[in-house]
């Protein structure tokens, strides 16, 4: 029986494929081999839209992960890294978003498992990538207005479920989220936010002070006041950088549970 990624991981490290992108600019493709004739009534460019190319030139992405097997990689990642509804709507082509993973999954799929048969001691894993989406939950994309969303939290859950969902159906080994944009921002306003806070408390006016009328003992008391500032802002620095990073891992083991949960229901 085929052991599991976890479980030979344990014994040696495991080699992950390269990028997907830079290997299929060394194609020189064209609009036409994105397009096809499948797609010749969709409107606008489909040149770079790379994920597309599971279903057109099916024999690019797989002689790709072919070159990366023959490499050695334990590990190869399907071509999905921008396959969601969200996404794909810049190229008029969300509708076949489920198509496209599935297709991604079965072109890498098939040449793991050639490979694995050839030899069983090695054997060859499937990794659904994820990648980030052309939108963000964590900020506006109009400065005129902070509090409005070009996306909400439910529809980004929704397109990232519907992807997943496709690749656990297709057979993925397992999923590889990419990229989290959306977490760093949030840990990074939030911990900003905390700079903010806590600098302003910490920091001693001098507009108090009446103009012309500083005696020695004042200037002194100003001087001494102040460098008890610099020393309060220095501490608050110290502790605002233990809260960022305390911050980082609340979120990420919030996002790693959740995605743990989803995976969970998908599998049952």
């Amino acid at each position: 029986m085929k052991k599991t990624i976890s479980q030979i991981v344990s014994d040696r490290i495991l080699i992950l494929d390269g990028a997907m992108g830079t290997m299929i600019q060394q194609y020189n493709l064209t609009e036409e081999d994105f397009r096809g004739e499948r797609f010749a009534h969709i409107p606008g460019q489909l040149k770079g839209n790379n994920d597309l190319l599971c279903l057109t030139r099916p024999d690019v992405i797989q002689d790709i992960h072919r070159k990366y097997l023959e490499a050695g990689a334990d590990i190869i990642e399907t071509n999905t890294f921008s396959s969601t509804t969200v996404s794909m709507a810049d190229y008029h082509v969300e509708e076949y978003v489920r198509e496209i993973n599935l297709a991604a999954v079965k072109l890498a799929r098939e040449l793991a498992d050639e490979y694995t048969a050839k030899n069983p001691d090695k054997p060859r894993f499937v990794a659904g990538s994820v990648g980030p989406t052309n939108k963000t939950c964590s900020m506006s994309p109009d400065v005129n207005n902070p509090a409005y969303r070009a996306l909400t939290y439910d529809e980004l859950a929704a397109a990232y479920q519907q992807q997943m969902e496709a690749m656990l159906e297709g057979g993925v080994d397992a999923i590889l989220i990419e990229t989290i944009f959306d977490k760093k921002l949030f840990v990074n306003s939030a911990a900003a936010n905390i700079d903010i806070s806590l600098t302003g408390d910490g920091t001693t006016s001098d507009n108090d002070m009446t103009e012309g009328t500083e005696s020695v003992e004042e200037t002194e008391t100003a001087e001494t006041e102040t460098k008890d500032s610099e020393e309060e802002t220095k501490s608050t620095e110290k502790d605002s950088e233990t809260t960022d990073k305390s911050t980082d891992k609340d979120v990420t083991s919030d996002y790693l549970a959740t995605l743990s949960d989803l995976i969970t229901s998908l599998n049952k």
